[in-house]
């Protein structure tokens, strides 16, 4: 309610600037970590702490803005687990949370430099790659799909599960609009690794 020139900020404290009103939160504070919190069960999924859907769309619509505007190369990996319906019908959900956990952990630790990754929902995750030619996306793809179907999940009950994966691939093309063509892309090449016998890679024509 004072204007300054300078002065030491303390916890709690609030600048007015014009109309907008800013409130200092000091590192630590109660009121801080509970600001942090809410802050990241909006942006990340609670079971695998990966960008839930609605972040991931986010950073892929700007990502794509950035690509259009420095014509960078954009990709669009989409990762679907196979036949994951009866895991869940023969072991519960729980078992299925933990093969889901698995495989947000090889996908985290896989990813590349400035890809991000996220949940968009059920079994299906989404990588955002950049700075990757279509080879690269495939090889970077198929190593990871080799990686899932060999890893097994040890679950707290004593299973021992394993699970497949099929990609679909697509390219940022300048015919396209908005990351929902681009999303579409990716899809029915996801669709058709499915048809052909799961656990593969496919690309969309035209990428």
């Amino acid at each position: 309610g004072e204007p300054i020139d300078s002065a030491t900020l303390k916890d709690g404290d609030r600048i007015k600037l014009g109309d907008t009103v800013l409130k200092f939160f000091a590192a630590g504070s109660l009121e801080s970590d509970y600001h942090q919190s809410l802050v990241a069960r909006a942006a990340f999924d609670d079971l695998t702490q990966l960008y839930n859907r609605r972040q991931f769309i986010l950073h892929l619509s700007k990502a794509i803005e950035v690509a259009q505007g420095r014509a960078e190369p954009l990709i669009l990996v989409l990762a679907d687990l196979d036949h994951f319906k009866p895991i869940n019908d023969t072991h519960g959900h729980l078992a299925g949370d933990e093969v889901l956990k698995t495989v947000s952990m090889l996908l985290r630790d896989s990813l590349p430099a400035r890809a991000e990754v996220g949940r968009l929902g059920g079994e299906e995750f989404a990588v955002l790659l950049r700075d990757h030619s279509v080879p690269q996306a495939l090889e970077y793809a198929e190593l990871l799909r080799a990686r899932i179907a060999r890893t097994i999940t040890h679950t707290s009950h004593g299973l021992a599960l394993e699970v497949t994966c099929s990609f679909g691939i697509a390219r940022w093309l300048d015919s396209y609009r908005t990351h929902s063509d681009l999303l579409r892309a990716a899809d029915l090449a996801l669709y058709e690794a499915k048809a052909r016998g799961r656990n593969r890679v496919a690309l969309s024509p035209g990428s």
